[in-house]
Formats: structure tokens, C-alpha cells, sequence
């Protein structure tokens, strides 16, 4: 059992964003800048589950530390 957060109206928050992710898909798909972070993880987390059209991208730095970067490569 997972926990729901509704916004004002009283829609489930998750269930807003993925529809909101399929209605202003671009044709091309969407370019998703991938840091490695709780929001970079949440928002492709949503693009899987809205089963949109995307393309991941990580800008390796060499101030990152050796455990996100190892982190990252866990992703396809």
C-alpha cells in the first residue's frame, strides 16, 4: 500500500504529473538532464510511467563524487 498526496482539487499528485507529461510531450520527445538527484530520479521515475518519448543525458563533472557517479551508471 503506497501512500497517495492529493493536491486541492483532490487528484492524485502522481496521476496529475504523468498525464500532464503525456499531454505536452513535443514531437522529438523530451530531453531529460540527468544530475543523479531525488528530482532527476522522480522525473524519469514519471516519464517510464507515462511511457513518453525520452532521451537521458549526464554532464560528467569532475566535482562529482566517485559515489554518484557510480550512482548514475546505474541507470540505463
Amino acid at each position: 500500500m503506497g501512500l497517495t498526496q492529493l493536491d486541492f482539487e483532490g487528484r492524485n499528485k502522481i496521476e496529475v504529473a504523468i498525464m500532464r507529461i503525456q499531454q505536452f510531450e513535443p514531437p522529438e520527445g523530451y530531453y531529460l538532464a540527468f544530475s543523479g538527484g531525488k528530482d532527476s530520479v522522480v522525473l524519469l521515475a514519471l516519464a517510464k510511467e507515462a511511457g513518453v518519448r525520452y532521451d537521458v543525458h549526464y554532464s560528467l563533472t569532475t566535482i562529482d563524487p566517485p559515489e554518484l557517479v557510480r550512482f548514475i551508471k546505474t541507470f540505463p
